[in-house]
């Protein structure tokens, strides 16, 4: 669907929590850093740097989420606008219920990863439109993507 309508799809890997011993931190940072990589290497592959939009359902929309709220001057020498809108589906915002829940038995959470990786307590670092939806009937896969179209 993507590829047909002209766009470029790309969809990064990340460590899974298991791997990264419980630890959010690393996921986040690899989404953030493929977004930085899409954005400095798209003309190499017919893509357009000033068109990337995320979208990511349940934990890719929590990493999506995250991922929309860096700041990317600073943490990577980008224009603040790198990502020009996200779609956000049947995602985590917030951390705090999550750590309440079960997932606190293989998440190692610290109030600093919280409250680093609590999207919706950082709005004011967003620079694009965002869609955040819900789903019923959702399967039970979630991935973040990361789709970008190619130059006009």
């Amino acid at each position: 669907m993507f590829i047909t309508a002209g766009a470029h799809f790309v969809i990064p890997d990340f460590v899974q929590v298991h791997n990264a011993g419980g630890n959010l931190m690393p996921m986040a940072r690899q989404v953030r850093s493929a977004v930085a990589w899409v954005y400095r290497n798209a003309a190499r592959f017919g893509g357009d740097p000033n068109r990337i939009y995320i979208t990511g359902h349940s934990s890719g929309a929590h990493l999506a989420g995250c991922t929309l709220v860096t700041d990317w001057q600073k943490d990577f020498g980008l224009p603040a606008n790198v990502i020009k809108g996200g779609l956000l589906v049947s995602g985590m915002y917030d951390l705090k219920p999550v750590r309440l829940s079960k997932r606190s038995e293989y998440v190692n959470f610290t109030d600093e990863i919280e409250q680093a990786l609590s999207s919706q307590r950082h709005l004011d670092k967003l620079n694009a439109p965002i869609i955040v939806a819900y789903g019923t009937q959702e399967t039970p896969s979630s991935s973040g993507r990361i789709a970008i179209s190619p130059p006009r």
